[in-house]
């Protein structure tokens, strides 16, 4: 498959080929399109994405995953999950599901450099 697109900053016309959903070649185009192409976006607090909520008891690795792949097509490439304050028991879950999708789908991984907890949690002194 091939895709046309022209960089947001330069505007300059570049053809993309992918083979099993995977990139392959680029190339200068002359071609215009109103496709536009840069750097991923990184979210570095994020909640939840397209009706996936992060904090609620229903999270799972597959509702991770499912939120990074929409993400994916909105240009986020990288994104901190993040887990809020509330009931240890739920907080440890939500961190073990996102542990859990890492662990097992390298893609997604690739895509989640950390979890950004929120909450009092952080020291063991109290302030």
């Amino acid at each position: 498959m091939k895709i046309c697109a022209t960089h947001y900053r330069t505007k300059q016309a570049s053809e993309f080929t992918f083979e099993n959903g995977r990139l392959v070649g680029m190339r200068p185009s002359k071609a215009r399109t109103n496709l536009l192409y840069g750097p991923g976006l990184f979210d570095i607090q994020c909640n939840g994405f397209a009706g996936i909520d992060f904090n609620h008891s229903d999270f799972s690795v597959d509702g991770l995953c499912a939120a990074v792949r929409a993400m994916w097509r909105y240009g986020t490439t990288h994104v901190m999950p993040t887990i809020v304050t509330g009931a240890p028991a739920r907080m440890a879950a939500g961190m073990k599901a996102i542990a859990t999708a890492c662990k097992t789908f390298p893609e997604i991984r690739a895509s989640i450099p950390g979890i950004h907890q929120e909450g009092p949690y952080f020291a063991n002194i109290e302030g």
